[in-house]
């Protein structure tokens, strides 16, 4: 028979055992999710062996941050990189990259005349860098000619009915262009809110450079925590309070899921006038509240195998000073006893 002591100690060790594998599938589990958010990762592809950060500024359309004011702002952060002897060690001797979009709701129509009411979004820079989808498609914003646009398969049924269109013509508003591609309909909860009953359009915003451009991403080396983020706010130029300012790189680490967790239960943040978030905003944030809430379950179940791993280690270092102190203690009786 077992006495109630040993008995107590094995279901102490099968219990904290338990306990400690299950914090290891949740950390898993916690990995695995905020790494499936491919938007948030975009730095970690660019770095090349470089830390970067990732930039996301969301701004209204009333403040007027077009083509021409992103040329100014890229004027001020490389003058303030130089001031501060900010040189990059990667192989694509890039200190940053950039990419930039607005949106607007517009009637699309066919060489028939056949339309489609859609969202446009209208791109600059190097947005494949930060929208994966984009990479095998045609870079539309580096045509020198600004006529290209790409349509969602759904566009290109509604429009054409088929999705081989290159060169078809098509019309924004008064404006004609010509398809460049065609791209799969975006997927998930956040892209169906964003849309609603409207197909996904995209075109150059060099077609128009005075538009207003609502998200600006950056790319930005980053030697130290928030350079990259501090350097934004610093060169921007855009009046405090109007606009939203994320780093999407640090926004999934361990310490910022614990940082958010007393604020779980708390209204979401209220945005500036004006301030849309875009689908992977609004992904990001509802996947910061699951990483958040992970992140606590983790804790609450590392509390018992925690205590029992302290004990262990107190008991441990009374053992070890304990030999020691023998064979200290040994050894000077063995010298005395010489003599």
């Amino acid at each position: 028979m077992i006495d109630k002591k040993k008995r107590s100690r094995i279901i102490n060790a099968a219990v904290v055992c338990v306990l400690a594998l299950l914090c290891v599938a949740e950390i898993f589990i916690i990995a695995s999710y905020t790494a499936s958010f491919e938007h948030e990762n975009a730095a970690k592809h660019f770095s090349n062996g470089t830390r970067y950060a990732q930039i996301t500024v969301l701004l209204p359309e009333s403040a007027d941050f077009t083509v021409d004011k992103i040329m100014y702002f890229r004027y001020n952060l490389e003058k303030a990189l130089v001031e501060k002897a900010i040189t990059s060690g990667s192989e694509n001797g890039r200190l940053y990259a950039d990419a930039y979009s607005a949106v607007e709701d517009a009637s699309v129509k066919s060489e028939s005349a056949r339309s489609t009411s859609a969202r446009v979004t209208y791109i600059g820079g190097d947005y494949e860098l930060f929208h994966d989808e984009f990479r095998t498609l045609p870079k539309i914003e580096k045509d020198v000619n600004h006529d290209r646009v790409l349509l969602s398969r759904s566009a290109a049924w509604q429009l054409y009915g088929g999705t081989e269109l290159y060169d078809l013509p098509v019309t924004i508003g008064e404006d004609s262009l010509l398809v460049g591609g065609v791209y799969d309909d975006y997927k998930g909860k956040a892209y169906e809110e964003y849309y609603g009953d409207l197909t996904s359009v995209t075109a150059d915003i060099h077609r128009d450079p005075d538009r207003a451009v609502t998200c600006y991403e950056l790319l930005l080396v980053n030697p130290v925590t928030d350079f990259a983020k501090n350097m934004v706010k610093d060169c921007l130029e855009v009046e405090d309070g109007t606009c939203v300012i994320i780093e999407n790189s640090a926004r999934f680490s361990a310490l910022e899921n614990i940082k958010r967790i007393p604020r779980l239960l708390s209204a979401d943040e209220t945005l500036p006038t004006g301030v849309d978030l875009t689908p992977e905003e609004m992904m990001a944030r509802r996947g910061e509240k699951v990483a958040s809430a992970l992140t606590a379950l983790l804790l609450v179940t590392a509390i018992y195998p925690a205590i029992w791993f302290f004990i262990l280690l107190l008991r441990l270092i009374k053992l070890i000073k304990k030999l020691a102190d023998r064979l200290i203690i040994g050894k000077i009786k063995d010298k005395l006893s010489y003599s």
